[in-house]
């Protein structure tokens, strides 16, 4: 019976903790694959060069981050859009923050594959010289969203050798993701549960060796 509260107690607060950990619905992303590698043919292929951060719910929130933009495309590139496959057609832009001023228009524009539109919409930076350079971020939020099933990133102002002046798309993958806290939690839950099961035996095997013994 001991066992059993214990137990119960424990599973409960991994439960809770659990639930928690699995409504939250915020997705991360890296940019670094060539979306359109033929079209592209030549384009230098970073591992990781700009960030995306997607939260989703009634208001969807988005944060782009740029950082060696300089170092794979040049002094004079920046981060022009960020492009979408999706079958949403009345988003509209909300709250935009950012830390150089950048703005975010939507344009009902989206991804094409092997020249056929697949659908979506784009979310593209800057106003005149007000890009998204190196370095900079931008952070927006957006109704009229539900799903939206890839992102690419429209790469502008390319100036490296071989290429002046010229631009590329590359594709959004998943960031990697650390082992969340709710599995330590769930590891260390087993862990203690198998703990008490072998101390309530110890203790019951005691207990009988001493009715035994009288």
């Amino acid at each position: 019976m001991e066992y059993k509260k214990v137990a119960g107690a424990l599973m409960l607060t991994s439960a809770v903790f659990l639930s928690s950990t699995v409504n939250a619905a915020t997705q991360d992303f890296i940019f670094g694959d060539l979306y359109k590698p033929k079209e592209n043919l030549g384009y230098t292929t970073p591992t990781n060069f700009a960030s995306l951060s997607v939260s989703t719910g009634a208001l969807w929130t988005f944060r782009a981050e740029v950082y060696d933009l300089d170092k794979y495309f040049g002094d004079r590139s920046f981060f022009g859009g960020l492009v979408t496959q999706s079958s949403d057609q009345t988003v509209r832009v909300k709250e935009v923050k950012s830390g150089s001023g950048v703005h975010v228009k939507y344009k009902p524009s989206g991804m094409i594959y092997n020249g056929i539109d697949s659908g979506g919409f784009s979310f593209d930076f800057g106003k005149g010289q007000d890009r998204l350079r190196d370095g900079e971020w931008v952070e927006w939020t957006a109704t009229g969203v539900s799903s939206i099933l890839g992102y690419a990133a429209h790469i502008q102002g390319i100036n490296i050798v071989g290429f002046n002046e010229g631009s590329a798309w590359y594709e959004a993958k998943p960031a990697p993701v650390p082992l969340p806290a709710s599995f330590w939690l769930l590891g260390s839950v087993l862990l203690g549960l198998s703990a008490v099961k072998k101390y309530i035996k110890i203790k019951t095997k005691r207990i009988d060796a001493s009715a035994v013994t009288k």
